[in-house]
């Protein structure tokens, strides 16, 4: 188990403490994804996620070897346990969204998107370069704004759809504020890398926000755009299956697509090909059904064993019944042959030490014993 700074949170819709080591030690990336991400969302309005020992909103966080930790925000308050670095989250921010923007590889691949969009049918041919995308205001001025990478319309539907490129690493609150923005304001974002990392705190922070769905622009999907003039991207979804083991586990599958397969969610102005939460509740389905068969076969296994025990019971009561209504006529037979014997037997008084006698009390035929004036039966020592 890791050792970190924060060991305790207090989590405000619970009203208990977490053990952050033996939570983060033990959870899944999906439920640290989807957890990093409902702590982002709910830290300005109403915060679900406290440190225990002063009591001021914390996030998840993530370093370069994947340790997971809870940490205090770069703005808040001193705290016993709080660690500090030398620039403030605004500048980290800005140092690692402004390095990227300016990195060759966003602004060549930018440029070859846009160059493809234009080429595609599916779109109307004002494609736009990082222009500015106001607020939607009918009255006053706009005081909200975004430049996105790319902005552009699809023409049979009307969908405004904007791109923003990914190179490198992204905050989580710049991810979500941007969603929040296009969503508001009536546009859809798809989040494009140009090459996938699953292992990446970026990759997966839009993957579990979007369906477990990211795509990439990578070598092979410019190949195939350049050959078919439109816009083509590979798309990795994690997809659930069951082991043999009957449980659930996933792998990263991927798949070439283009915008005529791809599917837009209206409320949350999302772009995915793959519905992963669906297919791991058919999955789940799928396994709560084996776990019916086998459960099934088991039960009627137990009833064919019992049916064969109370079967056995049967025949074993019918014979003991047998045996019981047998012994009457045996008994009879044997009294029958008792008289017949007692009659052609000398009576006690004249009977002699080597001569047999038949016992009328038992049946034993043998020799009598004689105990003074007394004859005796050898086995049952009853009076002959």
């Amino acid at each position: 188990m890791k050792i970190r700074n924060m060991s305790s949170v207090f989590l405000t819709m619970h009203d208990m403490n977490l053990d952050a080591n033996e939570f983060l030690d033990n959870c899944s990336d999906e439920e640290f994804f989807k957890f990093r991400r409902e702590i982002e969302e709910a830290r300005k309005k109403f915060p679900i996620a406290l440190c225990s020992v002063c009591y001021q909103p914390v996030v998840l966080r993530g370093d370069a070897h994947r340790t997971k930790f809870f940490a205090h925000t770069k703005n808040s308050a001193d705290c016993p346990i709080k660690t500090t670095t030398n620039l403030t989250e605004d500048e980290l921010r800005a140092l690692k969204y402004n390095g990227q923007k300016e990195g060759a590889a966003h602004r060549i691949n930018k440029e070859k998107i846009a160059k493809l969009l234009l080429l595609d049918d599916l779109f109307e041919d004002d494609v736009k370069v990082e222009a500015t995308f106001r607020q939607e205001n009918h009255v006053g001025i706009s005081k909200e704004w975004r430049r996105p990478d790319i902005s552009c319309v699809l023409k049979h539907t009307s969908i405004q759809l904007v791109i923003e490129l990914q190179v490198s690493t992204t905050f989580l609150d710049v991810i979500i504020s941007r969603e929040a923005f296009y969503r508001r304001n009536g546009a859809y974002i798809l989040w494009v890398f140009i090459s996938f990392e699953p292992d990446k705190f970026t990759t997966l922070d839009i993957a579990y926000g979007n369906f477990a769905n990211v795509f990439v622009f990578d070598s092979e999907a410019e190949v195939e755009s350049e050959k078919f003039n439109k816009l083509i991207l590979k798309c990795y979804y994690r997809k659930p299956y069951i082991t043999k083991f009957n449980t659930i586990s996933y792998s990263w599958e991927c798949e070439l697509v283009d915008f005529n397969i791809l599917l837009f969610k209206e409320e949350s102005k999302k772009v995915y090909y793959k519905d992963t939460e669906n297919m791991k509740e058919i999955a789940m389905n799928e396994l709560y059904n084996r776990a019916q068969e086998v459960k099934r076969m088991r039960e009627q296994v137990e009833l064919a064993r019992q049916s064969m025990n109370n079967l056995k019971r049967n025949k074993a009561s019918e014979k003991t019944d047998r045996v019981k209504n047998e012994r009457p006529i045996n008994s009879q037979y044997k009294n029958k042959q008792h008289r017949f014997n007692v009659s052609s037997l000398k009576s006690a008084q004249n009977i002699k030490n080597h001569e047999l006698v038949q016992c009328n009390n038992c049946g034993y035929i043998g020799k009598a014993r004689k105990i003074g004036t007394s004859v005796l039966c050898a086995k049952c020592f009853q009076p002959i």
